[in-house]
């Protein structure tokens, strides 16, 4: 029988047994009294409450067969082995109240106070293990089956993808509550490496012939780790104790099975795990290595003594626990590791688990993880992003967004945020971050390199707000954009300054004089710094009227890009239509005449807008004090006052949030 029509089968039986399930819990409900008196007497004690869960249980039953229908008409062969056997145990797992269903239906049928009081006796006891497993060993079983498939709808994502899984998350996003959940699901069917560790180690003085350390470490990997008891530091600290344990019994039982064979034969006998875990551990730590000698690890540097493996770093450590764990996990198991890069650089980390990944290919990992480095270093890895969890057991993990226009670095530190995105020009050490981070603090700002990349990036995220969840907006430099064109960027998001370059703004005479007054200057400065620029311009009018003229021009170009024209004569047609749009003459009168005009009119404000100059807060705001840009910014941080003076003068039309 194939897959599909187990599972069927499975499905039809398990829907079978809620509708057996509900019409023998009615027939409990309708004999509770009779019930109830003969547990009292033979049992001694109140099964009220018992009673109330089982009402509880009943309503539960529709939803639960409407639950298994689902996935019995959606089942697919490219469904994953692990995939399959999630969905196959948890529906499978009903059958365990058929025999308890039976016993008690049958003691139902003949239910009354004479024959279970004082006759009978092998029935009755029957009867009475029945009902109790129906009450107490098997209660809950339909609101926790039905639970358990209501989970597995978190890995519909991931239920056809054969290579490792990576879920991204911030702290807080519940990812480590995922690996506990889908611990409950999974069963003994799943390895959890804990983000917690402690790396203790005691002196090994004796060979463990028995499997009692590997189970504790089985149970410590299927553990959910919730450091809810006074038990749980004790577990931890265990932990690197039985897996070395476990690795030296399994050693020395390997060395066993292979000592009496031939010489030529035992050189080439397979390495146990406690070999394969000291040479992977010697390939990525290559100054050093680990051996075993005398029931203990020890550990030689190219030069000098040699010293026990507890002397080693946290990081040598988590190299050696991680390569444990991993060996050791069940076949063709889950195995979930929660913050994978703790302790470990990010180079070595991915060097890691790449060969681990290798190492175990009959296993599906799960990485949890909040670094955006070492998301990004698992290149072959399905990407998921918890993008919402919501208590005790909802969450909306989803496929990351195969999104071409925007890098996934980019997308990784964005999608986790709550506010709106502010895409802005620059990067972080740049005044346009710094500003605007002060200027719109409902938003997350993002710098991302030229106006062009701000453009592109505004309209992919807001195509695909609907997978996001979120919003975005655009700020670029004025650039001498046209008005028509930034008419049609501001229908999607994209907003221009009012100054031909950001640093402007803290050329404002407002801000200048802020600064002067704060940096305790005099106030003949200011009117000093005002007259350097407009020296400044009048010695630059013919590069700044050329260099407008250039940038008028070149953004005519990309904003009338060329058409495929079908013929050669179409084609110079239309490229001379566009060059006929382009006046050189007049673009470089016009700046000229507005220039002319500020100089006339001492038009300070006119100029800070039009002026374009990388270095201007330097040339003028230098003048009021040394390094003014950087003093000037940390100043605003603390003047709400003057941040909303300026947000209201160049960036009226921009939304606040």
């Amino acid at each position: 029988m194939n897959e599909i029509d187990l599972l069927k089968e499975k499905s039809d039986q398990s829907i079978s047994i809620i509708d057996q399930y509900s019409v023998v819990m009615n027939d409990v409900l309708n004999n509770e009294n009779k019930i109830i008196k003969l547990l009292s007497k033979f049992l001694g004690k109140n099964f009220h409450n018992a009673f109330e869960k089982v009402k509880n249980e009943i309503s539960l039953c529709p939803k639960l067969i409407e639950q298994i229908n689902g996935i019995k008409n959606q089942f697919q062969k490219k469904w994953t082995h692990q995939y399959y056997n999630l969905v196959f145990t948890t529906i499978n797992s009903l059958t365990s109240i058929e025999n308890s269903l039976i016993k008690c239906s049958n003691g139902l049928s003949g239910i009354n106070e004479n024959i279970y009081l004082d006759k009978n006796t092998n029935a009755r006891n029957d009867f009475i293990n029945s009902i109790q497993d129906i009450l107490y060993n098997n209660n809950k079983i339909i609101e926790n089956t039905l639970n358990r498939l209501y989970h597995v709808k978190s890995f519909d994502s991931i239920k056809d993808i054969e290579q490792s899984v990576v879920i991204i998350g911030a702290n807080g996003s519940g990812k480590s509550s995922f690996s506990r959940r889908t611990k409950s699901i999974f069963g003994t069917n799943v390895s959890i490496i804990s983000a917690q560790k402690i790396f203790n180690i005691q002196r090994v003085n004796h060979i463990l012939i028995d499997s009692v350390p590997l189970n504790s470490v089985h149970e410590f990997q299927a553990d959910e780790k919730l450091g809810k008891d006074w038990g749980s530091q004790h577990k931890y600290s265990e932990d690197l104790n039985n897996l070395i344990k476990s690795l030296v019994a399994d050693h020395h039982k390997h060395v066993e099975k292979y000592y009496h064979t031939s010489e030529v034969k035992r050189k080439n006998y397979p390495k146990s795990k406690l070999e394969r875990a000291m040479k992977y551990w010697n390939e990525i730590i290559i100054h050093r290595k680990m051996k075993y000698e005398n029931y203990n690890l020890n550990i030689y540097p190219p030069r000098g003594e040699h010293y026990e493996f507890p002397r080693l770093s946290d990081g040598e450590k988590a190299i050696f626990y991680y390569v444990s764990h991993v060996l050791l996990a069940k076949e063709n198991s889950y195995i979930i590791v929660d913050e994978p890069e703790n302790h470990l650089h990010i180079g070595i980390a991915s060097k890691l688990w790449d060969t681990l990944e290798l190492l175990r290919e009959d296993c599906k990992f799960i990485f949890l993880t909040h670094s955006l480095d070492f998301a990004s270093s698992r290149i072959q890895a399905t990407k998921l992003w918890n993008k919402k969890f919501t208590p005790p057991d909802i969450w909306d993990v989803v496929l990351f967004p195969n999104d071409e226009e925007i890098p996934e670095q980019l997308l990784m530190e964005i999608l986790g945020s709550r506010k709106k995105i502010l895409f802005c020009e620059g990067e972080k050490s740049s005044i346009d971050y710094k500003l605007y981070s002060m200027m719109f603090p409902n938003y997350t700002v993002k710098p991302v390199g030229g106006h062009i990349e701000v453009i592109n990036y505004t309209r992919a995220f807001n195509k695909s707000k609907e997978i996001f969840g979120n919003t975005s907006i655009g700020i670029i430099d004025g650039d001498y954009h046209s008005d028509n064109q930034k008419t049609k960027w501001i229908e999607n998001s994209i907003y221009c300054i009012e100054t031909q370059e950001v640093e402007n703004l803290l050329c404002d005479e407002r801000v200048l004089k802020a600064g002067a007054k704060q940096f305790c200057c005099e106030d003949i400065k200011v009117e000093n710094a005002k007259v350097h620029f407009f020296n400044s311009i009048e010695k630059n009018i013919e590069y700044q009227a050329i260099d407008y003229a250039t940038q008028k021009i070149n953004n005519t170009i990309k904003n009338n890009l060329l058409k495929k024209s079908r013929t050669v004569d179409g084609l110079k047609q239309e490229f001379n239509e566009t060059i006929k749009k382009l006046d050189i003459e007049k673009l470089i009168n016009e700046r000229k005449l507005l220039l002319e005009k500020i100089l006339n009119d001492k038009d300070y404000d006119l100029g800070i807008r039009h002026y374009n100059s990388k270095g201007l807060v330097k040339l003028i705001g230098n003048l009021i004090v040394d390094n003014f840009d950087n003093r000037i910014l940390k100043y605003l941080e603390t003047d709400s006052g003057l941040l909303f003076e300026l947000r209201e003068k160049y960036f009226k039309i921009v939304p606040l949030d």
